[in-house]
C-alpha cells in the first residue's frame, strides 16, 4: 500500500470533504504514484493500492470515503469494487486515463463526497 503524505484538516473537529479519505486501487505502479501526488496537492488523505481484497477491505470496513478505480481495473473486479462501494455508501469513482484524476479529485471537492 502506498499513502500518500498529506491530509490536512480544517476547523479543529471539523470534517471537510478534504479530510475525507480516498482509496484508489489500479495496477500500474507510476500512474499510482502520480495520483497519489495529485491527491496529496489538493489536499485529500488519500491511500492506494494494486490489490483489489485490500481496496474492498477498506470499503467494507468504511475506512474511505470514496474510492477511485482505475481503467486497467479489469471487470469482475471493477463491479465487485463499485457493488460494494453502493452497499457500503462509498463513493465509488471509475477513472479512464491518469489524466482524468486531477479533474476527479476536484469534482470530489466540489460536490461535498
Amino acid at each position: 500500500m502506498w499513502r500518500a503524505p498529506g491530509g490536512r484538516r480544517g476547523v479543529e473537529g471539523a470534517a471537510t470533504v478534504r479530510d475525507m479519505r480516498i482509496g484508489i486501487v489500479g495496477r500500474h505502479v507510476e500512474i499510482m504514484k502520480g495520483a497519489l501526488a495529485l491527491a496529496d496537492e489538493a489536499g485529500h488523505d488519500a491511500r492506494g493500492t494494486l490489490d483489489d481484497a485490500e481496496a474492498l477491505l477498506w470499503v467494507q470496513q468504511q475506512q474511505i470515503g470514496a474510492l477511485l478505480i482505475g481503467g486497467g481495473v479489469e471487470p469482475e473486479p471493477r463491479d465487485t469494487l463499485l457493488a460494494a462501494c453502493e452497499q457500503y455508501d462509498v463513493r465509488g469513482v471509475e477513472v479512464h486515463g491518469p489524466a482524468n484524476i486531477g479533474a476527479i479529485l476536484r469534482g470530489l471537492s466540489e460536490s461535498g463526497a
